[in-house]
């Protein structure tokens, strides 16, 4: 297509579609390649290949590390790209043809790598990570120099001196130089603090630099740079030095129904958090990390209350409303069913709970408990004085019974 206009080159036999699928999404991941928006790959004749950017800065960046190691199902596979295109011509010799120890340079080879300067800066200041590069190279008859101004490491070299001599040719040092600086900057880690809380400890505390560990400004905020694992071990430190202060508010009789469920489950995954109940209101107190991990278990706990409604005669609702029996049976199922269950008297009887299993058994509870009887009376108690006599002793009996 015209808008993609910028080309690069590489040689590869033979490519499947999906195996050019997963090439050009290589060159469309900027953390993979550098790249950017390409086009499609197409033959530009031969055994080379062509696949164009939209953006010039796109393919510059691809260009910087001309070798790309691609993982492919049926292995691993290494593209050295170009900025142009030589088709072989009758009197040019094939890539493939040897020649001459002449026409080949063995000597006075170079590469370039960009690398983050908070790296270089590390080597700099740690003659222990500098030392095991220099090792590393040393072992391909290579030498590296840090370029500060340009943020890139010079890697120079003689291919006799490195494994296989000459005979590897340019083409394999390069893949050796490449090995060794991608392992190396996985090994290590720069991470960058922009969270202005984490930031400001980082920068007051001095225990977090260390021989193994360094930290250095960037515009304001902190980046720490070691191995990864190391750096890993700070930055959760870090977390955990950070404090955070969470005010939940949360109605008193839904809390109650997930309290102790969530203070099960909050003292098992995040010890160092402290809850503190108050009216309608759970603040948490702790880790930054831990607190919010504390508030998502309390919102998911909320969300798994379940409801089941029971139809009671009006007369029974408004026992149960008038007569105590709410509290009564809320402390009752509390102690003997596994979690606890709520009542909520209005049309229906509402209750709630946690468990499916405690709702059922407290709805067979308050129905084998409550029961509605209609006695007709007949003669002298229909009537006064005796009905007056009957409904005093009735009263009685109630009070007796509810004290």
């Amino acid at each position: 297509m015209d808008e993609f206009k910028h080309p690069l080159f590489f040689e590869v036999k033979y490519l499947t579609d999906k195996e050019k699928d997963k090439v050009r999404r290589h060159f469309q991941k900027r953390w993979d390649s550098g790249g950017g928006d390409c086009g499609m790959i197409e033959k530009a004749g031969g055994n080379t290949c062509k696949i164009c950017f939209k953006e010039i800065q796109d393919q510059e960046r691809v260009l910087q590390r001309k070798i790309h190691n691609i993982s492919l199902p049926s292995g691993d596979l290494y593209l050295i790209v170009s900025q142009s295109y030589c088709p072989e011509t009758p009197d040019q010799p094939s890539t493939s043809q040897p020649k001459t120890p002449t026409e080949v340079n063995t000597k006075g080879l170079e590469k370039i790598f960009k690398l983050d300067i908070f790296l270089m800066f590390f080597q700099r200041d740690n003659p222990k990570a500098y030392k095991l590069l220099q090792k590393q190279l040393s072992c391909i008859g290579c030498q590296v120099e840090l370029d500060f101004e340009e943020e890139e490491a010079v890697v120079r070299g003689d291919i006799e001196k490195g494994p296989g001599g000459a005979f590897g040719g340019a083409e394999q040092w390069e893949l050796q130089v490449d090995r060794v600086l991608i392992n190396f900057t996985e090994r290590y880690l720069c991470y960058h603090v922009v969270e202005p809380k984490k930031a400001k400890i980082l920068l007051q505390d001095l225990s977090f630099v260390t021989d193994d560990i360094k930290v250095y400004r960037e515009g304001g905020y902190p980046v720490v740079v070691g191995e990864t694992e190391a750096v890993h071990e700070k930055i959760a430190i870090l977390e955990k030095s950070l404090t955070t202060r969470k005010e939940l508010p949360i109605v008193e009789k839904l809390f109650k129904l997930v309290e102790e469920e969530f203070s099960r489950e909050m003292f098992a995954k995040y010890p160092e958090v402290q809850i503190n109940i108050g009216r309608a209101m759970v603040t948490l107190e702790g880790p930054d990390k831990e607190v919010q991990s504390g508030a998502n278990t309390l919102e998911e706990l909320k969300k798994k209350v379940k409801e089941k409604r029971v139809k009671l005669s009006t007369a029974l609702m408004t026992f149960i409303g008038s007569s105590g029996a709410v509290s009564k049976y809320q402390t009752r199922f509390q102690q003997s069913l596994r979690n606890p269950v709520s009542l909520e008297v209005g049309s229906e009887l509402v209750m709630s709970s946690l468990s499916s299993d405690a709702l059922d058994e407290a709805e067979a509870t308050l129905l084998r408990d409550f029961d509605l009887a209609n006695v007709k009376l007949q003669g002298a108690l229909a009537a006064p004085p005796d009905l007056d006599r009957l409904k005093e002793i009735l009263f009685k009996a109630k009070n007796e019974a509810n004290s």
